[in-house]
């Protein structure tokens, strides 16, 4: 629970309740360090979750910034140019 830890769980939780503009997160925190969709790997892994929160459309891509490399990260599900929600990624090891 270091400090940029505490930002991004704070921020995550502020800006993923489907209010957001995707150029405010993006402002905010800067390009994500992976941008996934449909087909890759870490969108499916991130979409089976059972928190996961579906938008209602088929057309949403993760918006995904790393806390501890690759493995932990908090990600923004965009739906367009509107944030729907967030949700973090933990590999928990």
């Amino acid at each position: 629970m270091g400090r940029k830890h505490q930002v991004m769980i704070e921020l995550g939780a502020r800006l993923g309740e489907g209010d957001c503009a995707r150029t405010q997160v993006i402002d905010l925190l800067g390009p994500p360090d992976l941008t996934a969709g449909p087909g890759d790997a870490t969108f499916d892994l991130v979409g089976r979750q059972p928190d996961f929160k579906m938008p209602s459309t088929a057309a949403y891509e993760l918006l995904i910034y790393y806390w501890r490399g690759a493995h932990d990260y908090l990600y923004f599900t965009a739906e367009g140019q509107t944030i729907f929600s967030s949700g973090w990624w933990h590999a928990y090891e």
